[in-house]
């Protein structure tokens, strides 16, 4: 169930329709596929840096449990408060556009294409509507909310059926694309939307200067921006681990964060590998750049089902993909879930958010506050619908926080070797702490995705750099500001919070 969890972060088909989606129209004549590769090997260093960080204090928290005890509580609550706010309303916007335009509407569009019945085509039109958006996001999130309070066990055994039931169609999807050649894709894509329409669309991109002059290092460089999201928020998963039995233990979290990131990224790579070959990177492309004649959110399961030739599979292929949403969104939510919880607990947050329920085992008040902050996300959606930047920054407010957990494990042997020493986190190759390599190579990865956005900031939809930094910086400085009020509040109660950092949180 741990490997799940961290596998079903970012849903492998939701990373192909979202992460390519992106990339291919973003980066003109970048090589998706070595862009995927070089971030799953980049990754590896992420993942093992969170694993020892997780065994090291097996608590709910995350990055602000390891930032407050290694470096400083400040820290600790400005980074967290970053991926917050990050995490949940970026959440609530990406989900208005994914469960409606990627989800619902691909779905029913799919089924209707390979059916002809014009009802799924209408109900499509409807489910894409922004109203019709925003209240499909909100019923999903409350749905979710309703189960995370219900108890951690029972929404991991849906979110896990939902999982299997993507995993089920997309290797259903990607059966499909293997055993059909790139000539019979064509005439498939031709019968159905009319002769010369592969051609045509090909064409088409070429003439909007989507396949750039041909292949562009500088652009697959870029591409590894995009493909970070999709591939290392496996280490989203240390947020829930710290609940599960054994999370003191290094093989477990390696098991689930490096395991589920691994199965993640290289079940995308193989899965892009054979999409792209079969349907051709310069017809992917421009299809999602706007140019195929269907408009569908999610290329990849329309095409998939028209080269499996069956109506029966392709409704299975078009069914199954939303199988993922729960996954992804309560795989995302269980930060922000449990975010004010552990900071009731240290006493920055009021008690309430860390009271647990005797009946169900969970942070009700916590969960609750988590859902009306996704809503304001998907209002947010709602008023101004540029899921592009809205997905840049969903990673920018990631990055930050991950840049920090890396130098928390650069320093905890140093820091707190209280923790460290005689623990499962005390792992030497070759008489080098693992922990330390790892996570100098992280750091150096997650300050690549905050640099890279300065040559590339038109691709990834940002005006103008500096905007974005001093965005990431405006939530860092909030997160350091409510710790400061925290500690006055509590100095004047004769509270000494910093008490509070000496030491990890009860089990």
């Amino acid at each position: 169930m741990m490997v799940v969890n961290g596998a079903a972060i970012q849903g492998i088909s939701l990373g192909l329709a979202v992460g390519f989606f992106f990339a291919a129209v973003a980066f003109p004549g970048a090589n998706l596929v070595l862009a995927l590769l070089i971030t799953i090997g980049l990754s590896l260093f992420v993942w093992v840096s969170f694993a020892l960080l997780a065994v090291a204090m097996p608590r709910a928290g995350g990055d602000y449990l390891y930032a407050s005890r290694i470096l400083h509580p400040i820290v600790g609550m400005a980074s967290n408060v970053t991926l917050y706010f990050g995490t949940i309303i970026t959440l609530g916007a990406a989900s208005a556009y994914y469960l409606a335009n990627i989800g619902l509407g691909s779905a029913f569009d799919t089924i209707g294409s390979v059916t002809g019945n014009e009802w799924w085509i209408n109900a499509a039109a409807t489910v894409n509507q922004p109203s019709w958006s925003m209240w499909i996001a909100l019923g999903v999130g409350a749905v979710l909310t309703i189960l995370s309070i219900w108890g951690t066990k029972h929404a991991l055994k849906v979110i896990f059926i939902g999982y299997l039931i993507a995993i089920a169609g997309l290797l259903v999807a990607t059966l499909a694309m293997l055993f059909t050649s790139h000539d019979s894709f064509i005439n498939s894509i031709n019968s159905f939307a009319g002769h010369g329409t592969y051609e045509k669309t090909v064409s088409a991109g070429l003439k909007e200067g989507l396949y750039g002059s041909g292949y562009s290092t500088r652009n697959t460089i870029g591409a590894i921006f995009t493909m970070e999201s999709v591939v290392t928020a496996a280490f989203f998963s240390v947020y829930l681990n710290g609940e599960m039995k054994g999370a003191g233990q290094r093989k477990r979290q390696l098991w689930s964060i490096v395991g589920g990131g691994l199965f993640q990224g290289l079940a995308l790579l193989v899965c892009g590998v054979i999409f792209l070959s079969t349907a051709g990177a310069h017809f992917f492309t421009a299809a999602t750049g706007g140019l195929f004649p269907v408009e569908n959110g999610s290329y990849f399961s329309l095409f998939s089902a028209l080269a499996s030739g069956s109506t029966v599979i392709a409704v299975f292929i078009a069914l199954a993909f939303l199988g993922v949403f729960p996954a992804f969104l309560y795989g995302n939510m269980q930060m922000a879930q449990r975010a004010p919880f552990v900071w009731a607990l240290d006493g920055v947050a009021p008690k309430a958010l860390a009271k647990v329920s005797d009946r169900t085992h969970t942070p009700e008040l916590s969960i609750v506050v988590a859902f009306v902050l996704f809503a304001v996300g998907v209002i947010w959606y709602r008023i101004n619908p540029n899921i592009l930047t809205i997905f840049t920054y969903a990673i920018l407010f990631t990055a930050v926080p991950m840049l920090i957990c890396a130098v928390c494990g650069v320093l905890l042997p140093f820091r707190r070797p209280d923790l460290y020493r005689g623990t499962p986190a005390d792992w030497k190759v070759f008489g080098m702490p693992v922990i330390v390599l790892t996570s100098i190579c992280a750091a150096a990865f997650e300050a690549f995705v905050l640099v890279v956005i300065i040559p590339f900031h038109e691709n990834i939809g940002i005006g103008h750099p500096w905007i974005a930094y001093v965005t990431v910086g405006v939530a860092l400085g909030i997160g350091a500001a409510w710790y400061l009020v925290a500690k006055a509040v509590q100095a004047r109660r004769g509270v000494d919070l910093d008490l509070a950092y000496k030491t990890i949180p009860a089990e």
